[in-house]
């Protein structure tokens, strides 16, 4: 973060080496207006250490938006990187990509810098546990079940093959999965397919646990930046 000679932040930048990085603005070399400009107003310069470079993409993101400096060029608007939006008080919730998080009772997951990865994972998320695919108004006239459900990948509640309240336990448990705790999903989804085992609901049992499969080969450890609009600090201890 560069700040000028009354500590207002002029300018945002991440590098993998950011000796390097800073050291390249005063280099005895030609530069740009812009940047020529930058150096002669620079006084101060605080550093932030992240763990991973896309840690420091979503740290460079926030922090242009919250002090919008005047040599930054991209990321100033409300543009934001995608995030998933499920309503959870919709009969039959579906998962919508976004870029704008807002205030209005749904769930925000994300978000994420990767756009073609989150694309896959929303396609992904809604086929392993069942949920509707198309839009509110494709779902609204549909007569007959979607390809989505001829290839296992929707639980077509359109036409009512499954009901309100066995859809929301699957739209529960994407949520589950969504929030991290994927080991207390499996665990639950193991135990119902048990049951389900004992039961002899065969069909039923085989689709929890390819339902478990797929989780297992989904999971993965990941950093994402809180939605809440609260502003916090965080302290680790290692011992």
């Amino acid at each position: 973060l560069m700040k000028n000679r009354v500590g207002k932040v002029i300018y945002v930048g991440k590098a993998i080496d950011l000796k390097k990085r800073v050291s390249s603005y005063f280099a005895n070399v030609a530069k740009d207006p812009k940047t020529t400009l930058l150096v002669k107003e620079i006084a101060d310069i605080d550093v932030i250490v992240t763990d991973t470079e896309v840690e420091a993409l979503l740290t460079e993101n926030t922090l242009i938006k919250e002090y919008r400096p005047r040599f930054n060029v991209n990321l100033k608007d409300d543009k934001n990187y995608l995030s998933l939006r499920i309503d959870v008080r919709d009969e039959f919730p579906r998962f919508t990509l976004v870029r704008a998080v807002k205030r209005d009772g749904a769930l925000y997951f994300g978000p994420y810098t990767n756009a073609g990865a989150v694309r896959q994972s929303d396609k992904w998320i809604s086929a392993t546990f069942g949920l509707r695919q198309c839009t509110d108004h494709k779902f609204a006239n549909r007569s007959r079940p979607c390809i989505y459900y001829e290839i296992g990948q929707s639980s077509a509640p359109c036409v009512g093959y499954i009901s309100h309240e066995d859809y929301h336990k699957s739209v529960d448990q994407a949520v589950m999965f969504l929030r991290g705790k994927d080991e207390a999903l499996v665990r639950e989804l193991t135990d119902r397919m048990s049951a389900l085992s004992d039961e002899m609901r065969f069909e039923e049992a085989a689709v929890l646990r390819d339902r478990i499969a797929a989780i297992a080969e989904m999971v993965t450890v990941q950093k994402v930046v809180s939605t809440d609009d609260i502003d916090r600090d965080v302290i680790g201890l290692s011992r």
